[in-house]
């Protein structure tokens, strides 16, 4: 595909998602994010016989990227077995996404195979602890994390969606009388947003 047609892919996928949806039954729930840019993401997985996805499906907010990113991903993923999607990589989003998208957002692009990746691994973890006898986490975790993202998405609300942040690491140093360098001091709240950028 040529560049526009990718441009079409993603944003046919960030206005129609599919699998968009919060699972009551899930296996596991595993959220991620890249609070930098203002992606948020869950994941829910239901698993059948022979380690294969039955049904997946996702929940977020965020850029254009990382929403169509996930919609693709849970639609790639589903009638897969885990090993199939641990053998996923930035390749297959590259395919799905285009080159130049992936590679100058690749945080954006990856987070939701990120995050799919990292409930196969949390989903593996919990039944390892169930055939020992150790209680699960996994839930309890997810509903923390969902928490979290509500707080995250009140204070970045005057952000527009279709754009993307960037942030400063730390505040930049400023000469002191004593020729050392000091930290300039941030006022709270401010998330060190320098920026945004559109997406296209």
């Amino acid at each position: 595909m040529d560049r526009q047609a990718y441009v079409e892919h993603i944003l046919d996928h960030f206005e129609h998602p599919r699998h968009k949806h919060r699972m009551a039954d899930a296996d596991v729930q595993l959220g991620g994010g890249n609070p930098g840019c203002g992606d948020l993401i869950t994941v829910y997985l239901k698993i059948g016989d022979e380690e294969r996805v039955e049904a997946v499906s996702f929940q977020g907010e965020g850029c254009t990227i990382s929403q169509a990113g996930a919609s693709i991903i849970t639609e790639l993923a589903e009638g897969m077995t885990l090993d199939e999607i641990k053998a996923l990589g930035i390749g297959t989003m590259v395919e799905e996404m285009g080159d130049d998208v992936v590679k100058s957002r690749v945080r954006c692009a990856t987070l939701a195979l990120g995050t799919l990746q990292a409930a196969v691994d949390q989903y593996r973890r919990d039944r390892q602890r169930e055939h020992l006898g150790m209680p699960v986490i996994a839930g309890t975790e997810a509903v923390r994390f969902e928490n979290w993202c509500r707080l995250v998405h009140t204070s970045l609300a005057r952000v527009p969606k279709n754009h993307c942040c960037r942030i400063t690491a730390a505040p930049p140093r400023r000469p002191t009388p004593g020729g050392r360098h000091e930290r300039a001091r941030r006022s709270p709240g401010t998330w060190g947003r320098v920026g945004c950028r559109p997406l296209w």
